[in-house]
């Protein structure tokens, strides 16, 4: 059964789409990989030296609003950059806001799997993830104010 404004009217109308063997794809992929690669990830890695980079996984999950659908901040956090570009990234729980727990994400180049299990394995070991949450019904719009 479709969930009112889910969308699932993208999804049908993809299968109209062109083919990912298509010229408008592939320049598109490669737009993708130059910005988020060459230019985003590795670049940021190579720049500075460094070998795993660390931000805000993203903002806590929203109410869900079933008018409206769900409605997220602009800022879309940390862990999306590695998933388009096929880098690699880790999340750990961080912290937690009126009992929902934010994640902290760390990214590293490819073929980097090991460094980035014992990075987050140093980071739980050290004690720096967050306290199991409490599972709350629902965020007051009070506690919203610390986003």
């Amino acid at each position: 059964m479709e969930q009112a404004g889910s969308g699932q009217y993208i999804l049908a109308s993809s299968l109209a789409a062109p083919t990912l063997n298509g010229e408008d794809y592939g320049s598109a992929l490669a737009l993708v990989r130059l910005t988020t690669r060459e230019n985003g990830i590795d670049a940021r890695l190579e720049k500075h030296f460094a070998e795993v980079l660390m931000g805000l996984t993203g903002p806590v999950s929203p109410r869900a609003d079933r008018v409206s659908g769900d409605v997220w901040p602009v800022w879309a956090g940390a862990g999306w950059t590695a998933a388009v570009t096929g880098n690699l990234s880790l999340t750990a729980p961080k912290d937690t806001i009126a009992g929902v727990p934010m994640g902290i994400s760390f990214m590293s180049g490819r073929d980097q799997d090991s460094l980035l299990l014992s990075v987050g394995l140093a980071f739980e070991q050290a004690g720096l993830s967050a306290p199991h949450p409490d599972y709350q019904p629902t965020i007051s719009v009070g506690d919203m104010t610390a986003l």
